[in-house]
């Protein structure tokens, strides 16, 4: 019989299959184990790493920005635009958020 790289159980002996033996049994099991472990993990790196980048839903100044880049509104109603968003944000921080205006004088070096 001419050798064969395959276990027995995949060999035919004339007109019969031979028998397995265990060490051959137990190595096609342990294949099988380490390959669904590896699809498993691989799986699970990869939709670790869609998952944040599906679920990420654009901010509004985000959107702004990307109106104003394509040329879809004009940069007096941007300026206006981002303003109001501003003035939304510090109303919903409460009335001790500083303003964009004190932020910007404070990063230069300006009045306090």
């Amino acid at each position: 019989m001419v050798a064969s790289r395959w276990p027995a159980m995949f060999r035919k002996a004339g007109d019969s299959l031979e028998v397995t033996t265990m060490s051959e049994t137990a190595f096609i099991i342990a294949e099988i184990i380490v390959g669904i472990a590896v699809l498993g993990v691989l799986s699970a790196v990869v939709t670790a790493a869609m998952v944040p980048w599906l679920s990420r839903r654009p901010g509004a100044r985000e959107v702004l920005g990307e109106r104003y880049a394509r040329g879809e509104i004009s940069r007096d109603e941007y300026l206006r635009m981002r303003q109001d968003l501003e003035i939304e944000a510090t109303a919903a921080l409460g009335p001790e958020a500083p303003s964009a205006g004190d932020r910007d004088a404070k990063a230069v070096g300006g009045p306090r």
